[in-house]
C-alpha cells in the first residue's frame, strides 16, 4: 500500500501545487531510518538533520538513564538561552527547507 492511499494527498498541494512545510518528512524519515542519511537530506534537510538530533538526544538519556551518567559538556545545552537559539536556527532551516522544496517543484526536480 503506497503512502498516498494510506494518507491522503496534502491538502496544501491540493490547493496550490507546491509543497507545504511537512511535505516529504516522512519519505525522509525512512530514509534517515533506513541508514541512506545521505539521501535523507537530499531529500528533507530539516527532516534529516531532527532525526540526527532525536538519535544524539536518545543515545545520551539512554546512558544517563541506564548508568546514572552525567554529561558535563550537556550542561551548556540546559538552558533558556540556548533554547531559543536552537528554536531559532530549527525555524530557519525548516524555512530555508521548504523555500528548497517550492524551488524544487517550481523547476520540476525530481527528489532521488
Amino acid at each position: 500500500m503506497d503512502t498516498v492511499s494510506l494518507l491522503g494527498v496534502c491538502g496544501f498541494r491540493q490547493r496550490t501545487g507546491l509543497p507545504c512545510l511537512g511535505c516529504y518528512w516522512t519519505r525522509a524519515g525512512q530514509a534517515f531510518v533506513t541508514g541512506h542519511i545521505l539521501r535523507s537530506f537530499n531529500i528533507q534537510p530539516a527532516a534529516a538533520v531532527s532525526c540526527g538530533v532525536a538519535v544524539a538526544v536518545a543515545f545520551f538519556a539512554l546512558l544517563s538513564s541506564l548508568f546514572g551518567v552525567q554529561f558535563a559538556f550537556l550542561n551548556r545545552f540546559r538552558s533558556k538561552r540556548f533554547f531559543w537559539k536552537a528554536a531559532a536556527v530549527w525555524g530557519g532551516l525548516v524555512l530555508a527547507a521548504w523555500i528548497l522544496e517550492v524551488i524544487r517543484t517550481i523547476l520540476e526536480v525530481e527528489i532521488a
